[in-house]
């Protein structure tokens, strides 16, 4: 009798412990909003998660699916197979490597018109005191601007705003740190440095030693 009693107890335990895997759910949710004017975005847009590998030759589709009026979105899924999800956008493009088989909650995310870019300008001399110019040549969502420097302190801040994206200047001090070819328009000689803009309230940051 003893016997029997345990292992009944033994398959009731079993048969609970199926059942808690059978039912495990996670839950994906969020809310798009426009950083630069801080109104809900994406709003009833068609979007799509994704189980995926590493190596990117296992995908899978867990569902489609769409946000509501106020871009936010919410729904549950069972344990899948891969490393990451992706989710695709219907309003453009997609973020990759977002945490798979747990709970995940991401608001707001920010997709923003404008972004910011603070950039500083750093050197142990001051411009005025040597007598020289200091460059800077930006391109910036296929906008070439050239600025030049002739007097600026140690430290100067400047402050850029343009949409969402790559960016990348090129710089040097005099002509023979920074050429420029004025017929062509293009940049012959120069130190570079680049990045990302993303969007409000996000201020991306970048120095400049020259």
């Amino acid at each position: 009798m003893k016997n029997k009693l345990l292992l009944m107890a033994l398959l009731l335990i079993l048969g609970l412990s199926a059942c808690k895997k059978q039912i495990e759910e996670f839950t994906f949710k969020g809310q798009f909003i426009n950083g630069t004017t801080m109104n809900p975005t994406g709003i009833n847009s068609n979007l799509t998660i994704t189980a995926q590998d590493r190596n990117g030759k296992f995908l899978h589709e867990i569902r489609k699916f769409k946000s509501d009026g106020q871009g936010k979105f919410e729904f549950k899924y069972k344990r899948q197979k891969g490393n990451s999800i992706t989710l695709e956008l219907g309003f453009g493009g997609k973020i990759d490597n977002l945490p798979i088989n747990q709970n995940f909650e991401k608001d707001p995310w920010y997709f923003s018109d404008k972004g910011t870019l603070e950039l500083t300008l750093s050197t142990d001399n001051l411009l005025s005191d040597n007598n020289d110019t200091f460059y800077l040549y930006q391109f910036i969502n296929n906008k070439q601007i050239i600025d030049t420097f002739t007097s600026i302190p140690k430290t100067h801040i400047v402050n850029f705003r343009y949409d969402p994206g790559e960016f990348g200047f090129y710089y040097g001090r005099n002509s023979t740190g920074f050429v420029y070819d004025n017929l062509n328009k293009y940049v012959i000689k120069a130190k570079q440095i680049g990045g990302k803009i993303g969007g409000d309230p996000i201020v991306n940051k970048a120095t400049i030693n020259y």
